[in-house]
């Protein structure tokens, strides 16, 4: 069924008995992007958000891992829209959508970062947004155990981004600026419009609301 996006859950499990271990069962849910607002569209006005059915939509998810026995639950991003900004709604929203997952009884959550979370919530905020998308000393790309056999390798796909920083002085911020430079210098002039107005189709990744990661991070 669709959420806000094209939110999508599902429950697997990998079977380690082979090798002596128990079979883990990961749940996994995308693209929720929760509002209580009435329904809408995406940026290119072709797919219909349901943004209120989405919370409805996570708790069902909650209520299947939970008979599935997930141990894991991994959140893949765009947990609410960035439609909560402008309605001053970021944190109830998002309060709402984390109790919601909060109700799993997996032992562990994995939240990702996407470019609607930071719409709503600027990196400084994310270690204590209620997200669990940050790791020791607050890094939000890390490996975390899931298992004796198994863990599991969290990416930051923003950490360059043209959002989500509180200021252009921040590294992050400049290295995207850089690129968009170089690859699509069209995004930084500002009001909006076509961003691959001219660019190859393989050129259509820079774009303000996507990122890049260092080489640190890889």
């Amino acid at each position: 069924a669709p959420c806000g996006g094209s939110g999508k859950a599902s429950a697997a499990s990998r079977d380690d008995s082979a090798s002596g271990g128990a079979p883990l069962r990961v749940g996994l849910i995308s693209d929720i992007q929760y509002a209580d607002c009435e329904d809408g569209q995406d940026f290119s006005g072709i797919e219909k958000r349901h943004y209120r059915n989405a919370l409805s939509i996570a708790k069902a998810a909650v209520k299947h891992w939970n008979e599935a026995g997930v141990e894991v639950l991994v959140q893949l991003g765009d947990v609410i829209d960035g439609c909560n900004k402008n309605l001053g709604a970021s944190q109830t929203a998002l309060a709402a959508v984390t109790e919601a997952l909060g109700q799993c009884s997996a032992r562990t959550r994995l939240d990702l970062i996407g470019n609607h979370e930071l719409y709503n919530i600027s990196r400084q905020a994310l270690p204590t947004s209620g997200l669990r998308c940050c790791g020791a000393g607050g890094r939000t790309y890390r490996c975390e155990p899931l298992n004796d056999h198994w863990e599991a390798v969290c990416l930051d796909p923003y950490e360059h981004a043209l959002i989500g920083f509180a200021s252009q002085s921040d590294a992050g911020f400049a290295k995207a600026v850089e690129v968009m430079q170089a690859a699509n210098p069209q995004v930084l002039r500002g009001g909006g419009g076509d961003w691959f107005t001219g660019q190859p189709e393989d050129m259509h990744r820079f774009v303000p609301y996507n990122g890049g990661v260092s080489s640190q991070q890889l």
